[in-house]
């Protein structure tokens, strides 16, 4: 009750501070603005923009757009000096700048000229905070969290703000909600979320340059991800001619590790040239208890089961991309990802049920993934003020999946062994053609639009056999071919419209057409959906100075069912408990509402979720007749959420900065489950992500840094992460090379817990996921330079204008 005073109090007085704020004249205001461009005209962007006060010598700084177009907005009357700076480039000062009240000053075309003293090495050293929050999205600069060091890009998200992973089930949630699309690059990978968080599993931080987690996503992005979109950046060359570095890393948890990233950049002329690699070889334990108690034929029947698993994971993945400007207006691009996984798996399952029967079962598991990403882009533009981009995207994804479960029965008066086998080969073809229009008509008004065209064909072919009785497969009705077809055609527009200095609106609305045909091997359809939905996004912002603003958003969202969600497969964690799709999903609407407000580095944000049909992955269900437990995919009727997130970041000083940023969540669930049971509850939920980040004499950097994290839903279980806590150590050995020693999860308190309580059949069930989290790992990484031959080129064709 104290924490919600508190809350409530700071929350009065945020709001009395916006009030006041608007209850001055804010007409008394002015405005600053110019364009800056170089020598020949090219307009320059990320130009550092400084103003200050000759009063009181505070400084206001806003970097150029795209354009080369800088603002200050309410700004007050008085004497200031401007200085325009970007490196390689004479400053461009005006010493006295008298501004009055309500004046709207243009200080035009601002022309930088490039310093002669290029020929020399500049060295840029700029340290970025590790989170950056923007009003509709948080930016984790990936390359500036030493805990992430020789680590994968989902550990990095697992310590993220909002995000929590769930390693079990492999899914990814924001702000207390299932449904995360993620991208690489802004594009989608169209793969199941589960194999997607193994993908990121194997990607080495070493190659990422940025993660943003966008809370509010536009309407020119895909309508998929209801509860938010994670795009993951890759590093990118420098434009300044070749650069290559690498890094090379070991560790040990309960098993070895070890692996390495590579990235090299060059320009041939017009062409440049991206590429890297990223390998991991991961030796791991993990331990799982289940156990569940519910009546059978008039008694109470309870099992519990240990399961030791030992999984060797070694990945390989690697991108390649090409850009070629042909002139001013046109460029073409090609870019190709790969990705390899080889997943080998002995797992040893030992179970005793209440009767007195004991069954011992060894899983061994074999999984291949092989996934191929290319596309093709063109971008022209038409005049100055309009664009269009082509894209054409091909993704070829192979799964093959292969068990072989040796059971062997004991107790209860019966001793009996049997030896399944089950073979899943699953290849997918996603083509992809998309294009984008867009024009700025003046200053204050631009306009979005485009098409996109995603065709997707899935075959799911699963084979089973019992290898002591041919005759006698426990599982014959699993045995078959599946096809899904699945086509979604899109359109949208959007306009961005600058209504005053103070005030803008963005507005788009995106129609997505789907269908979707699921059939077996004797062509018998198991579904087919034809549907279309309306995804209006709405954005109002108000700058109320530098240092206040204030945002109201709603957009919709969908979460269609995966590949992998509806497929027929399945998985034995004991011969009575086993993991299987679901083809009677549907996809889940979700609306969502917002309001942000951002006080200089302070974020705060108040929003609300309303999700029909939500999918929550791995849900009980019991089969009555059976006994058997089904962990699958179910749709939830009605889930609610209500959050507040606030990020704090704070200087203690010059060598001693950390952010807070915590999150509270309030999830209500309402549906009708299975059986017909009305399922009905609510939970209040807290998470706090803590970073610390200490800059120390001769090169040595520490950051210590951690989450705790209240119980919380996830579909009709509650999940319990009490949270961890993690060290990082770097010293900087030269310009170019550095070593880290990283420590995750120090006091191994990251163990899962998840509980479920039904009426039908008196049903609980407790879980508990011990994963390998405390990893202790120690990385080298080494940049062998650039070569700054672009540079010279700009100061002779500087020289020859001249």
């Amino acid at each position: 009750m104290q924490t919600y005073h508190i809350l409530n109090r700071f929350s009065k007085e945020k709001r009395l501070v916006i009030l006041l704020c608007l209850l001055f004249p804010v007409t008394s205001f002015s405005q600053i603005h110019g364009n800056v461009k170089d020598s020949i005209g090219n307009r320059l962007s990320n130009v550092v923009c400084k103003l200050t006060s000759l009063g009181s010598s505070r400084t206001y700084s806003n970097p150029t757009d795209n354009n080369g177009d800088f603002y200050f907005k309410g700004v007050v009357a008085g004497k200031y000096s401007v200085k325009i700076s970007l490196v390689g480039f004479q400053a461009y000062v005006i010493d006295n700048l008298i501004v009055k009240e309500k004046d709207n000053i243009d200080l035009g075309s601002i022309i930088l000229h490039t310093e002669s003293r290029l020929l020399k090495e500049v060295k840029i050293s700029y340290k970025q905070p590790v989170y950056q929050q923007k009003m509709d999205k948080t930016i984790v600069n990936v390359g500036e969290t030493i805990s992430a060091s020789g680590g994968s890009v989902l550990d990095v998200l697992e310590r993220s703000p909002g995000v929590a992973v769930d390693r079990q089930n492999n899914t990814i949630s924001m702000r207390g909600k299932e449904g995360v699309l993620v991208m690489i690059n802004g594009k989608q990978t169209y793969l199941p979320i589960s194999e997607v968080v193994q993908m990121l599993k194997g990607v080495g931080t070493g190659v990422v340059s940025k993660i943003e987690l966008i809370n509010n996503p536009s309407s020119d992005m895909d309508a998929t991800g209801s509860a938010g979109v994670i795009n993951v950046i890759l590093k990118k060359g420098s434009n300044l001619g070749q650069s290559f570095s690498y890094d090379v890393n070991g560790g040990y948890g309960r098993g070895g590790k070890f692996g390495g990233d590579l990235n090299y950049t060059n320009q041939f002329g017009r062409l440049s040239l991206t590429a890297s690699y990223s390998g991991m070889y991961n030796n791991s334990k993990e331990e799982w208890k289940v156990n569940r108690r519910n009546d059978y034929h008039d008694s109470v029947f309870e099992v519990n089961t240990t399961t030791d698993r030992h999984p060797i994971n070694i990945t390989n993945s690697g991108s390649l991309r090409l850009d070629y400007p042909v002139n001013d207006r046109l460029s073409f691009g090609a870019n190709v990802q790969a990705y390899f996984k080889h997943w080998n798996m002995d797992a040893d399952n030992n179970t005793n049920v209440s009767d007195g029967l004991v069954i011992h079962q060894t899983d061994r598991e074999h999984d291949r993934w092989y996934d191929i990403l290319s596309g093709v882009d063109s971008r022209y533009q038409i005049n100055p003020n309009s664009l269009i981009t082509v894209n054409a995207d091909y993704l070829s994804y192979v799964n093959n999946n292969q068990h072989v479960y040796n059971n062997e029965y004991s107790g209860s008066g019966a001793t009996k062994t049997e030896l399944i086998n089950t073979d899943k080969h699953t290849p997918i073809h996603i083509t992809v053609f998309k294009t984008d229009y867009n024009n700025k008509a003046s200053d204050s008004f631009t306009f979005k639009g485009g098409l996109k065209t995603a065709i997707s064909s899935f075959t799911n072919n699963v084979a089973e056999n019992n290898l002591d009785d041919p005759n006698n497969s426990l599982l014959v009705d699993l045995t078959g071919k599946d096809f899904l077809n699945e086509n979604i055609y899109a359109a949208y527009s959007s306009a961005q419209y600058r209504l005053s200095s103070k005030i803008s609106l963005d507005g788009g609305l995106r129609y997505e057409y789907t269908t979707s045909t699921l059939k077996d091997q004797n062509n018998l359809s198991l579904f087919d959906r034809k549907y279309g939905n309306l995804f209006p996004s709405v954005t109002a912002k108000y700058e109320i100075n530098n240092e206040n603003t204030l945002q109201l958003g709603y957009n919709r969202r969908i979460s269609r069912p995966s590949f992998v969600d509806i497929a027929p497969f399945i998985v034995f964690l004991d011969p009575n408990t086993y993991v299987t799709g679901n083809v009677e999903l549907k996809p889940t609407l979700t609306d969502n509402y917002s309001v942000s407000y951002k006080l200089d580095d302070y974020f705060f944000s108040l929003e609300y979720s309303n999700n029909t049909n939500s999918i929550s992955t791995f849900q009980p269900v019991l089969n009555v007749n059976s006994n058997t437990l089904l962990l699958t995919p179910r749709n939830i009727d009605h889930f609610k959420v209500v959050s507040f997130t606030a990020n704090a970041p704070y200087e203690v000083s010059t060598w001693w900065k950390f952010i807070v940023s915590g999150t509270y969540s309030y999830q209500m669930v309402n549906t009708i489950y299975a059986y017909n049971e009305r399922v009905n509850f609510s939970r209040n939920t807290v998470r706090l992500n803590i970073t610390n980040n200490l800059t120390l004499p001769k090169g040595l950097s520490i950051e210590l840094s951690g989450y705790v994290q209240s119980p919380f839903i996830v579909g009709i279980t509650t999940r319990k992460i009490p949270g961890e806590v993690n060290f990082g150590l770097m010293k900087k050995l030269t310009e170019r090379s550095s070593l880290s020693f990283v420590a995750n999860d120090i006091f191994k308190t990251n163990i899962w817990t998840e509980t479920n309580q039904l009426s039908t059949g008196n049903f609980s069930l407790h879980r508990n996921n011990n994963f390998e989290t405390r990893v202790f790992r120690l990385s080298y990484a080494y940049k062998i330079g650039t070569t700054n031959h672009k540079a010279r080129e700009r100061v002779d064709e500087e020289k020859r204008v001249n």
